[in-house]
């Protein structure tokens, strides 16, 4: 009919472009638990104890293979237990600090500087537009990527990693983690089930806290599949 209002086209969401990276602790927590982490470790650490000599064929190939990300916090770790004192300190301290002590060293590496002209005309909106850019750009061709930003709770009320490491123990599954993790309210013996009457929050709870156990386990597994792809 020609008065009749024509209907909406339903529009689908569009994916976000931008990501989030891990952050700083999450990106080392899934490092140490990281396979080819832990075995490129083993090597490193029997490198730097023979201090390069008498190495054998499976380490000399370690030595010379090309310095991935896994690689290099390998031999940080090997050599001053870098990664582990690391996540010790985010936990101590916050990651802000672990960063800011990070980079103050004496002997700073100068291609993490970049040294700009700032026409003197600009006004303070169109310098910080001007040295954004600028740092984007620079950022882009040398390929180094800014700091992450400090940790925000994937799953409020979980630990992602400590479902990830209960996870990894002999029988472990979502529910008996979510037992172990949740204390009384909700969790029950499905063994015992039918004898014990579940209030309908009680219900709501068992289900609300499987769901958090299920995306933290998959955001930890996820961090670490993570690690296996290219270098950006």
């Amino acid at each position: 009919m020609a008065n009749e209002t024509p209907s909406r086209a339903t529009q689908k969401k569009q994916a976000h472009s931008a990501r989030i990276g891990p952050s700083m602790l999450d990106e080392l927590e899934a490092m140490v638990r990281y396979s080819k982490f832990q075995r490129s470790l083993s090597l490193w650490q029997n490198i730097l104890k023979k201090d390069y000599v008498g190495v054998t064929e499976e380490e000399e190939i370690e030595r010379d293979a090309p310095r991935t990300k896994f690689r290099i916090a390998a031999i940080m770790e090997a050599d001053r237990q870098w990664v582990s004192r690391s996540i010790q300190d985010i936990r101590n301290g916050g990651e802000t600090a672990w960063a800011f002590d990070a980079v103050k060293k004496p002997l700073r590496d100068p291609t993490n500087v970049v040294r700009i002209s700032i026409p003197t005309d600009l006004s303070l909106d169109a310098i910080q537009q001007y040295v954004g850019d600028f740092v984007r750009q620079e950022r882009k061709t040398s390929g180094v990527k800014p700091i992450q930003n400090p940790r925000a709770p994937v799953v409020p009320g979980v630990d992602l990693w400590k479902v990830y490491d209960m996870m990894q123990q002999k029988d472990a599954s979502l529910a008996t983690v979510r037992d172990s993790l949740c204390g009384p309210y909700g969790c029950v013996d499905r063994r015992f089930a039918r004898k014990i009457r579940l209030s309908p929050q009680d219900k709501r709870n068992v289900k609300r806290d499987l769901k958090r156990v299920t995306n933290a386990y998959r955001h930890a597994k996820a961090m670490i599949q993570r690690l296996d792809s290219p270098l950006e």
